[in-house]
This record gives C-alpha cells, sequence and structure tokens, in this order.
C-alpha cells in the first residue's frame, strides 16, 4: 500500500484543502479520490491526487461550483 495526497481545489484552481488516502497503487488512488469528490468532499470543485512530488491525476467535481474559498 501507497500513501497519496489529494489537494482540493476550488474554482480557480487553489488548494483549500488537504487530505490523504492509502491505495495499492495510481489506479486505485484515482479511484478513491473520485469516490471522495462525489461523497465526502461534495464542496470543492476538483481534487488532485499526488505521490510525492508526482502528480497523479486530477478529477474534476461533476457539478459546476462556485468560486467560494478563494
Amino acid at each position: 500500500m501507497s500513501y497519496f495526497r489529494c489537494y482540493l481545489l476550488n474554482a480557480s484552481d487553489k488548494i483549500v484543502s488537504v487530505d490523504s488516502l492509502e491505495a495499492e497503487g495510481d489506479a486505485a488512488a484515482m479511484e478513491t479520490a473520485g469516490q471522495l469528490i462525489l461523497s465526502k468532499h461534495t464542496e470543492f470543485a476538483a481534487i488532485e491526487v499526488w505521490d510525492c512530488a508526482r502528480r497523479v491525476g486530477k478529477i474534476a467535481s461533476p457539478t459546476r461550483k462556485p468560486n467560494l474559498n478563494s
């Protein structure tokens, strides 16, 4: 298992919160991050997944968010 950082972004792509997750690899981390943006972090515009200094990917919220938390 590996640990990944999840940066939660507002509509301006600014980091407004951070979470972490543990997953078997990149694909599993992205799947878990997708579930997080749909359930736990619904107020954010997107979530980026990072493995140390390597960006694994970004998932946009399925619904458009206002630019809160700028």
